[in-house]
C-alpha cells in the first residue's frame, strides 16, 4: 500500500519527460517505497566484565544491543539508585548484596529491555587474640584468629608478627618466637575464597621481654666430708624483679639468693634454680652436680700382662678424676687429666707396684696395687736344615730352639694359615724359591714370643765360561778359531761331561775346541757337584764367515 500512495500522489500530467526517461527513473521510485516499508526488529542486549567482586568494585557494561539506530535512547538502571544514558556505562558498587541491572532501549516507536544480575562479596571481618601478650624471650606468643570470611570460606591468612617476620597459611592459629626484646604492633590480613580480604593491625599488642638467665657458682663440686660448707654465688639476671628458689636434691630448698648448705650425707646430688620475674618469666638452670664424700679410685689392667709388651692402664674411677697421678714402680710417675689412660711396657717378670692418686677437686683419694708381669718364652730362634741338597722337591725341617715355649704355631709365607702346631716338623717343598716362616711360641703363662727365619731352596747351578781363545772377539771371531773352556758351580764340580755341537766330547776340566764353520755352536756340559747334585749347562760361540776379495773389469 505504500507504493500505491507513492504513485498516486505522482502528477502524471506535469511530466514532460520522455518514455525513455520515465523508464529509467522509475525502478528508483520503487526503491525508496519498498525501504519505507522495511523496518529492523530491536533486541536490547548487554554484557559486563564481570559478574561480581568485592566491595567496593566497579562494573564496566558493555551494550550489544541490536536492531537499533543512531537515535535510539538508553537507560540504564544499575540497581543502587543510579543510571544512566551511556550506551557503554560503569558503575561502582560498595555494599556486599546482590543487584539487578535493567537496560531499556527505545527506537522510534519500538521499545526492549535486558535484565543481568551481579554479586558483590562481603570481605571478612578480622579479629585475633593471643594467648598471653607479655612474655619473655624465649617462649612463643601464639595468635589466635576468630575472623569470619563474609561471603565463602576463609583461603589465607597473612601475619605480620611486628618484627620483620610474616608467615601465612591457612591455620587459624600461629606461633612465633621473638628473638630481642620489643613492643611489637601485629597485623592479620584474612583473604576468603572470593579473594576478598581485610586487615586489622593491633598497635603495641605483644611485650617481649628479656630472657630470664640463671647463671650459678659454686665454690666445689667435689665435697670430701658430709659436712663440709658448699657456698652458692647466684649472678642471675633478667627483667623486673627476680625471685629464687634452690633446690638441693638432697630434699631441702632455699629462696636466698647466695645460700650455703651442708648436705650432711654422702652421695651425688644434682642442684638446681629456679628464677622467677614479676613479669611472669620462669627459667630453670640446668643442673650442677655435686658430689659429697662419693669417690670410688680404681683401675683396670689386662688379666694376662707380660713382659716387654706394650700395656694400658684403664683408670675406672667414679665419678671422673678432674686429675690424676700414675706411679709404676721401675718407670716413673705420670700425670693424666680427666681419667684418661696410661701405656707402658716392662721388660723384667714378676710384680710390679702400680699406685694411682686421684685429684676430685681439692679431695685426694689414693689406691696401690700390685699386679704381676709373666715372662715371655725364652728366646730363641727358629733352626731350618734343608734334607736335601739338590733343590725341589725337597723337605725343610724346622725346630724352635726355646726352652720354655708349650705351645706352637707355624705360619709360611704370610699367609696366616697355620702349618704346624709342632716344636719341630719337616715342610716339602716343590718350587725352588725363598720361604718365610714364622713362628709364634707360648709358654705356660700365655705369653708369646714370634719369630722369623727365611729358607732359600735353589737347584744346583753351573756356569761355562772362556779362558782362552785365538779368535778376535772372545766368544766369536771371522773364521775359524779356537778356545779353551771351564765351568764353576754352587759347589766344586767334581765330575764333566762336555758335548760340542760341531762334533766332540770331553771329560777334562778344561777342554779345547776348534770351531771352523760358519755359524753358532753350543758348548753343553754335563757336572757332578761335590755334594753329589747333577746338572746341565750350555753356552755358545759364533763363527763369522770370511769375506771375499773379488772384483771386475
Amino acid at each position: 500500500m505504500q507504493v500505491a500512495r507513492v504513485l498516486n500522489h505522482i502528477n502524471w500530467s506535469a511530466v514532460k519527460y520522455s518514455c525513455q526517461v520515465l523508464k529509467l527513473a522509475l525502478p528508483f521510485f520503487l526503491i525508496a517505497a519498498l525501504s519505507l516499508n522495511v523496518s529492523a526488529q530491536l533486541s536490547a542486549s548487554f554484557t559486563t566484565n564481570k559478574l561480581g567482586g568485592c566491595s567496593p568494585v566497579e562494573i564496566k557494561f558493555t551494550s550489544t544491543t541490536t536492531g537499533a539506530s543512531a537515535s535510539a535512547v538508553y537507560r540504564w538502571e544499575f540497581g543502587n539508585g543510579n543510571t544512566s544514558a551511556l550506551i557503554n556505562p560503569s558503575a561502582t558498587y560498595d555494599t556486599a548484596k546482590d543487584y539487578t541491572i535493567t537496560l531499556t532501549v527505545t527506537d522510534a516507536n519500538q521499545q526492549s529491555s535486558a535484565t543481568r544480575t551481579i554479586t558483590v562479596y562481603k570481605n571478612p571481618t578480622v579479629d585475633f587474640s593471643v594467648l598471653n601478650n607479655k612474655m619473655c624471650i624465649p617462649e612463643g606468643a601464639t595468635f589466635q584468629s576468630s575472623s569470619n570470611p563474609g561471603s565463602g570460606s576463609i583461603a589465607r591468612l597473612t601475619w605480620d608478627f611486628g618484627n620483620g617476620s610474616t608467615q601465612s597459611f591457612s591455620n587459624e592459629s600461629a606461633t612465633h618466637f621473638y628473638t630481642y626484646p620489643t613492643l611489637a604492633s601485629v597485623t592479620l590480613v584474612v583473604t576468603n575464597s572470593f579473594g576478598c580480604f581485610s586487615t586489622l593491625q593491633k598497635r603495641d599488642f605483644v611485650r617481649i621481654l628479656p630472657r630470664v638467665i640463671p647463671d650459678i657458682e659454686v665454690d666445689k663440686r667435689f665435697v670430701c666430708k658430709s659436712n663440709d660448707k658448699v657456698v652458692f654465688t647466684n649472678k642471675s639476671t633478667g627483667p623486673g624483679i627476680l625471685s629464687w628458689l634452690w633446690d638441693f636434691g638432697d630434699g631441702t630448698t632455699s629462696t636466698q639468693k647466695n645460700p650455703e648448705h651442708i648436705f650432711n650425707k654422702s652421695g651425688a646430688f644434682n642442684v638446681t634454680l629456679t628464677v622467677t620475674s614479676n613479669e611472669g618469666c620462669t627459667k630453670i638452670s640446668d643442673p650442677i652436680l655435686i658430689n659429697v664424700e662419693n669417690f670410688v679410685t680404681d683401675f683396670s689392667n689386662p688379666v694376662l700382662m707380660c713382659a716387654e709388651d706394650f700395656h694400658t692402664l684403664f683408670n675406672t674411677s667414679k665419678p671422673k678424676p678432674t686429675k690424676t697421678l700414675w706411679t709404676i714402680e721401675g718407670i716413673g710417675e705420670f700425670t693424666r687429666w680427666n681419667g684418661d689412660p696410661i701405656g707402658f711396657s716392662y721388660q723384667t717378670p714378676g710384680p710390679l707396684k702400680v699406685k694411682l692418686e686421684n685429684e676430685f677437686g681439692t679431695c685426694i683419694q689414693t689406691l696401690e696395687r700390685t699386679i704381676t708381669i709373666a715372662p715371655k718364652p725364652s728366646a730363641g730362634s727358629i733352626m731350618a736344615e734343608q734334607v736335601g741338597k739338590c733343590g725341589a722337591p725337597d723337605t725343610i725341617r724346622l725346630r724352635d730352639t726355646s726352652s720354655t715355649a708349650v705351645k706352637w704355631n707355624w705360619t709360611v709365607n704370610f699367609s696366616g694359615n697355620s702349618i704346624s702346631s709342632q716344636k719341630q716338623f719337616n715342610y716339602p717343598v716343590s718350587e725352588n724359591r725363598f720361604y718365610y716362616f714364622n713362628l709364634t711360641a707360648t709358654n705356660a703363662e700365655g705369653c708369646s714370643r714370634v719369630s722369623f727365619r727365611s729358607v732359600l731352596i735353589n737347584r744346583p747351578a753351573a756356569t761355562i765360561s772362556i779362558v782362552e781363545s785365538t779368535g778376535n772377539g772372545f766368544n766369536q771371531s771371522c773364521g775359524p778359531f779356537t778356545a779353551k773352556f771351564e765351568a764353576s758351580g754352587t759347589d766344586s764340580i767334581t765330575q764333566y761331561s762336555w758335548g760340542f755341537s760341531n762334533g766332540g766330547n770331553s771329560t777334562e776340566a778344561k777342554p779345547t775346541q776348534s770351531f771352523n764353520t760358519p755359524g753358532v755352536h753350543t758348548v753343553s756340559l754335563a757336572f757332578t757337584l761335590a755334594n753329589g747334585c747333577q746338572g746341565t749347562t750350555s753356552y755358545s760361540v759364533t763363527v763369522w764367515a770370511m769375506p771375499k776379495a773379488d772384483f771386475t773389469h
